[in-house]
């Protein structure tokens, strides 16, 4: 059995987290709770098995195991209760919204280029997130597309009466000048296909 490795406390993954106690035999209830929790943060920063947790924390492997499979249990529970998923739900969007805040400021102070744009795609990751979060991902707004409709057949309409020209004037006069345009252009690409001096 392989025995316990010292956990790497400078790792960016444990920023912020105070590991429990670890004694040698059995834990406690109370000390596996807290170890249950730290599982839980380090889960949501990245960690997926047991020998991951292993690395960071330097526990046995076994005991990793049980600590992820209770964790996902805890996680699993929780979620039934819909007051907790939208605690979570809110948690992860303010999460997601200071990793957008701390990646634009980074943004401003970078000189170099690809990390410049590297900061911008976090910035539109963790909005696209938030608007993942919140629904707004599932809504189709076509609200802009209809004004801009409605505003330009005013203008021809407006155009039409001020100078009393018949409905749809302006449109036919529109198409019969692309044509012509067209047709002037074709005629040039055809002269020059056929003369292709200088």
């Amino acid at each position: 059995m392989p025995e316990r490795i010292d956990p790497d406390l400078n790792a960016p993954i444990l920023h912020g987290l105070c590991l429990p106690t670890r004694a040698r035999g059995r834990m406690t209830q109370a000390t596996r709770s807290e170890w249950i929790d730290v599982t839980l943060e380090l889960m949501a920063r990245g960690i997926r098995n047991p020998t991951q947790l292993r690395q960071v924390v330097g526990l046995q492997w076994s005991t990793c195991r049980s600590l992820v499979e209770d964790a996902k249990m805890r996680m699993a529970m929780q979620l039934d209760d819909c007051g907790e998923l939208e605690a979570r739900r809110e948690a992860l969007y303010w999460e997601a919204d200071a990793v957008a805040r701390e990646a634009f400021r980074r943004s401003f102070d970078e000189h170099h280029a690809p990390s410049k744009v590297g900061y911008l795609r976090i910035v539109l990751e963790a909005n696209r997130r938030k608007a993942n979060l919140c629904g707004l991902d599932s809504i189709h707004l076509n609200v802009q597309t209809k004004t801009e409709i409605t505003t330009s057949i005013d203008i021809a309409a407006d155009i039409e009466h001020k100078f009393s020209l018949p409905p749809g004037a302006l449109e036919a006069i529109g198409k019969e000048t692309a044509q012509a345009i067209s047709i002037q252009a074709l005629e040039i690409l055809e002269g020059e296909i056929l003369d292709p001096s200088p």
